[in-house]
């Protein structure tokens, strides 16, 4: 699911529940936590724009994060509805 080409950090992956719903196969549900190196908020976009194509899902921004500091270019948290 994770793009080639890519240095990949896994911190946490939790199994997603989701309650009274046949819509959906939990098993195949996660959140995680993924941390990759790059130097500038375009990488990030298109690191994005991999994953969004190899994962068949969609992003939306959830949560913004100061940027531009000495060690963070570009922070954003995203959560994803399936395509």
């Amino acid at each position: 699911m994770l793009p080639p080409n890519y240095s990949h950090h896994i911190d946490s992956i939790e199994p997603i529940r989701v309650y009274h719903s046949k819509d959906y196969d939990e098993s195949s549900m996660f959140e995680a936590v993924v941390r990759i190196n790059l130097r500038s908020k375009d990488e990030a976009l298109e690191w994005l724009k991999d994953f969004t194509a190899n994962s068949f899902t969609d992003w939306r921004v959830r949560r913004c994060f100061a940027g531009n500091t000495k060690f963070i270019v570009f922070k954003v948290g995203f959560i994803t509805n399936l395509m």
